[in-house]
């Protein structure tokens, strides 16, 4: 299962963005489009192909898993235990 897009999650609700959108597009569309007020206080993380919302270490042992973090990546950034936008495009 793919890792597909950035999202934050704030108390129950799931706020997301399709790849190639960074966490920082989540947050200023939260602030800008939806009224948020700074700081957001949530999760960050990611939403599965099916829409689940896993967090920024689950979505990594996600994506070593399924090759969308592969070698070279590993070789690029070193083993890291969180997964950002910038591993994956």
């Amino acid at each position: 299962m793919d890792v597909t897009h950035v999202a934050i999650k704030v108390r129950d609700e799931v706020y997301s963005l399709p790849a190639p959108n960074r966490h920082y597009h989540v947050i200023r569309h939260m602030v800008n489009e939806l009224g948020f007020s700074t700081p957001i206080i949530g999760v960050q993380g990611f939403l599965l192909e099916n829409g689940t919302f896993v967090t920024r270490k689950e979505a990594m042992e996600i994506a070593v898993a399924n090759g969308q973090y592969d070698k070279w990546h590993q070789l690029v950034t070193g083993k890291r235990k969180l997964l950002y936008s910038e591993d994956l495009w």
